[in-house]
């Protein structure tokens, strides 16, 4: 049943309704994401935020920003691409709309296997990619020859990488894909 409400769910995100009632089968199994859904839909918010960072997935390299009951954003913060593998698989992932991760120029085809085989359906649209740096500077590194590896394989509607006019056309899925600045 939590399956078919997720599948639901991911076909229309903004139904609260849909969400309360996985609020409840999680609670009933135990999963303190049913909690975050209740806090968050009562307009508890710091309450919700406290809960979200017990929440798993969790590691010193994950940067990650819930919505009611799932992870609407996520950045690896390093070059870390079993954090990754570890989010994607999770449950809570589901949902994720943006990803940020900084990769090495070998890991790219990793990084695009990786996102190509999460669970889907699912809400992620927006990938950001670049080269490892401090801060988020990485975001601003990366050039066509850098994204197109992961654009053609990782199946999302836009890539952001640093320079716009360094990017060419790139397909994914069979459409065009949007590739922004940041």
């Amino acid at each position: 049943m939590r399956d078919e409400l997720v599948e639901q769910i991911v076909a229309a995100p903004d139904d609260l309704a849909l969400r309360l009632v996985l609020a409840d089968a999680l609670v009933e199994a135990g999963d303190r994401r049913g909690e975050h859904i209740h806090l968050e839909a009562a307009g508890l918010r710091a309450q919700a935020a406290a809960l979200a960072a017990e929440l798993p997935p969790r590691h010193p390299l994950l940067a990650l920003t819930w919505r009611l009951g799932f992870i609407e954003r996520a950045a690896v913060i390093g070059d870390a691409l079993d954090v990754v593998a570890l989010l994607l698989r999770h449950p809570a992932a589901r949902l994720v709309e943006v990803l940020s991760v900084s990769v090495e120029a070998g890991e790219r085809v990793r990084l695009a296997a990786l996102v190509a085989a999460r669970p889907r359906p699912s809400l992620l649209r927006r990938l950001e990619i670049g080269a490892p740096a401090i801060g988020r500077q990485w975001l601003g590194q990366a050039d066509a020859d850098y994204v197109a590896p992961v654009a053609r394989t990782a199946g999302v509607a836009t890539v952001v990488t640093g320079d716009a006019k360094l990017i060419r056309a790139i397909a994914i899925d069979g459409r065009p894909a949007r590739v922004q600045s940041r």
